[in-house]
């Protein structure tokens, strides 16, 4: 499971030329987001990057296991 969380706050007021405050706003958000992860992912090697707001996050798969050839089991019958 890979959870991205975050949080904006921005805090902005506006004045007149004499100085005085006009009107003066805050606001905060926060966010949450889930994401399930296939089985063949290299959890070491995740890396993420924002860049002018944009969040990147690069999961790179994981090495291949060669798999395994089914075992066959000689039935006895009689």
């Amino acid at each position: 499971m890979l959870t991205v969380k975050g949080k904006h706050a921005e805090a902005r007021k506006e004045e007149g030329s004499d100085g005085k405050v006009w009107r003066s706003e805050r606001h905060a958000m926060s966010f949450s987001r889930a994401f399930t992860l296939p089985d063949n992912v290299n959890a070491e090697g995740i890396s993420a990057n924002l860049d002018k707001g944009v969040l990147k996050v690069c999961v790179p798969k994981a090495l291949e296991q060669p798999k395994e050839e089914p075992k066959r089991i000689k039935v006895d019958a009689q």
